[in-house]
């Protein structure tokens, strides 16, 4: 007879938390999948207490399943061509306005990475093999999926290329692990803090979490620094 755990629930298929925590882990890393697989456990069993935790193979094997995603073509770079096929990617008509700030956050981003971009072309393949592809991208150039975002919050961001660029990373950050765990996409918690203004929604993000993608986090950097001394330097652009 199978002994009954008290106090436990174990859903008939892993909560979405669950698989987006190990999604998000195995993609912004390069830790072993044994080593990783350790650490996950910990942390799920210390967030969902009243869960019995995935096995680590289960783990193991999800964090492979997230490492070899294929490529999402909304994953690919942005261009001007791609307004002639916007149906293609599910992407409604984008404004002048919205290409105008597009064209503004790339001239910040490429003023900003320059150097890092050279860096991940000679490292692409090895980017590749790690899960790395998607965000790579994001800190180094705009992605089909970003320009989307840009073209949609732009009126609700204002100017500031930095801070579009910041509020545009963060939700196609969230997009694309919501895409490779197979979850829905509820960006609920992240509007509460877009609604009320910079200073909200910068202190919202986990910069320790995200400043941990030291292979490419430069920019990320960068753009918290600036964003973070807003008010504080005069003659400063809001």
């Amino acid at each position: 007879m199978k002994r009954k755990i008290e106090g436990y629930h174990r859903a008939k298929t892993m909560l979405p938390e669950i698989r987006e925590l190990i999604v998000e882990a195995a993609i912004s890393t390069s830790i072993k999948r044994e080593a990783l697989a350790d650490g996950l456990l910990i942390r799920i069993e210390k967030n969902y207490p009243k869960e019995i935790p995935p096995k680590i193979e289960t783990i193991i094997k999800e964090i492979s399943k997230a490492r070899n995603h294929s490529t999402n073509p909304l994953d690919e770079p942005w261009h001007l061509g791609i307004l002639n096929k916007l149906h293609d990617y599910g992407i409604p008509p984008i404004s002048g306005d919205g290409i105008d700030a597009i064209l503004k956050v790339q001239r910040w981003l490429s003023e900003t990475s320059g150097k890092a971009w050279v860096d991940v072309n000679m490292k692409k393949k090895e980017f590749t093999k790690i899960g790395f592809g998607a965000f790579t991208l994001l800190f180094h150039t705009l992605s089909i999926r970003q320009a989307k975002w840009i073209a949609a919050l732009y009126r609700t961001t204002g100017n500031d290329p930095r801070y579009l660029w910041l509020v545009s990373f963060y939700y196609t950050y969230h997009e694309i692990i919501s895409n490779l765990s197979g979850t829905t996409f509820n960006t609920q918690s992240i509007d509460s803090f877009l609604c009320y203004g910079k200073k909200s929604f910068v202190s919202m993000l986990d910069y320790k979490m995200l400043a941990e993608l030291d292979i490419y986090g430069e920019t990320l950097t960068k753009a918290m620094d600036i964003i973070g001394n807003t008010g504080k330097q005069k003659g400063e652009q809001k």
